[in-house]
């Protein structure tokens, strides 16, 4: 019963006069509403896959669209801690006993080209 009125009132939603700024905004957030409702599902269908299943790549691409849809476009620093986070696992490889010595001077080369101020300067 209450998905049929929500079906409802998101077909009334669909058809309503957008030159009227309180029908623009009723619809905005009715939008934004649904975005938010797919991060929730997408989240939960990537926390149930495993990385290497071609669906991961999928799912996580539209969790990243719903999120900006909902958040707006990340700001340059956030970015800067995903990539100092990603670096920083990468750079466990100097501790691990086992690494081909190829492996070593490649992660050396790449290392020495990133800007010194990412937070994998402070890890390293």
């Amino acid at each position: 019963m209450w998905r049929d009125e929500l079906t409802e009132l998101l077909q009334d939603a669909v058809r309503l006069d957008l030159q009227d700024e309180d029908n623009l905004s009723i619809r905005e957030n009715i939008t934004n509403r649904i975005h938010e409702i797919g991060i929730l599902l997408f989240t939960k269908a990537q926390s149930e896959l495993d990385h290497g299943d071609q669906n991961y790549v999928l799912i996580s691409y539209q969790l990243g669209e719903n999120m900006r849809e909902v958040y707006g476009k990340p700001d340059p620093e956030h970015w800067r801690g995903i990539l100092g986070y990603r670096l920083s696992k990468l750079a466990a490889i100097e501790k691990a006993d086992d690494v081909p010595s190829e492996i070593l001077e490649a992660w050396n080369f790449v290392k020495e080209a990133l800007p010194k101020d990412l937070p994998i300067a402070k890890t390293v």
